[in-house]
């Protein structure tokens, strides 16, 4: 009779533990970009084209994101000193021709003038003279 006592307790705990189970289960993790969430709807994951991470245990914690530093603007102090020096000015225009002479230089496998190879700064990304002075530098290269 103890056997019988002992395999119906031991029954019960396992449909117990079965009962359980799926409201322990994990939440549905996806990788949105480089996230990983598991607080979006299941419509949201597919508009944001987020994949459904499956066959491992993954953990999502949650993180406060760092403060972004403002970006600064062309009158700031802090934009003029991030700019080099060898582009210190020097019109956009005058950036983009040494730009794109140089790049074509480069390509042609000649040597650069150190003077003219530098990062076009901030200032002169998207400038209308700036990608006019790389079309005519890249002309007077070839």
């Amino acid at each position: 009779m103890k056997k019988r006592v002992l395999s119906l307790a031991g029954l019960t705990v396992a449909l117990a533990g079965i009962v359980v189970a799926p409201s322990m289960a994990q939440d549905r993790i996806y990788r949105c970009g480089n996230q990983y969430v598991n607080d979006v709807s299941e419509a949201d994951a597919d508009a944001k084209k987020c994949k459904l991470i499956s066959g491992g245990n993954v953990t999502v914690t949650k993180t406060h994101k760092a403060p972004v530093p403002a970006v600064p603007t062309q009158g700031s102090k802090q934009y003029a000193k991030s700019e080099d020096s060898k582009t210190e000015g020097l019109s956009c225009y005058d950036i983009g021709y040494r730009f794109g002479h140089t790049a074509t230089t480069s390509f042609q496998g000649k040597n650069v003038s150190p003077a003219w190879d530098f990062a076009v700064p901030d200032r002169c990304k998207n400038d209308s003279k700036a990608e006019q002075g790389i079309h005519a530098g890249t002309r007077a290269a070839q």
